[in-house]
């Protein structure tokens, strides 16, 4: 007997819930990066507050979070900025996915892709030229499925 598949409901969060996109950006980093010093987690909380009021008042950063029974189960962010214009993004706006992040809990249930076409949805509808994004391995398939596809041009980096 196959059990009921949860209800999903995705929604945009408020500037009101900052703590919330903070303490997901937190895991998030943590699967990603390891776990650190009390002091530097307390450290970036701090400057994740921060940037995350000044964002969402500049309309530079939507965020969206994923909730099953009203619990939170995953989460994604988008920054939006502005970079000078080209000949193939002429505006010069653009979005870059961030912190897709699924509870371990609520993975494989479609809720990383869910996130991202509301992210996308949103990117379209504010007329953004690009959107890119980082890809982990586990989510590079997820991200090819939606059509996203490898840069041209390799970003370069230095530390």
């Amino acid at each position: 007997m196959k059990t009921a598949k949860p209800e999903i409901k995705f929604r945009y969060l408020r500037k009101d819930e900052v703590t919330l996109m903070t303490d997901y950006r937190i895991e998030f980093l943590k699967e990603l990066q390891g776990t650190h010093s009390t002091e530097k987690e307390q450290m970036l909380r701090k400057e994740l507050t921060s940037y995350f009021e000044k964002s969402l008042s500049d309309e530079n950063y939507i965020a969206v979070t994923a909730e099953i029974d009203g619990n939170p189960a995953g989460f994604g962010g988008m920054v939006i900025q502005q970079i000078p214009g080209n000949f193939k993004l002429i505006s010069g706006r653009e979005g870059y996915i961030l912190s897709m992040y699924t509870l371990p809990g609520f993975r494989k249930m479609g809720i990383a892709g869910g996130i991202l076409d509301k992210l996308v949805k949103k990117g379209r509808e504010l007329g953004l030229g690009k959107i890119s994004l980082h890809a982990s391995a586990e989510g590079f398939p997820i991200y090819k499925k939606y059509g996203f596809k490898e840069p041209v041009m390799p970003v370069l980096e230095i530390k």
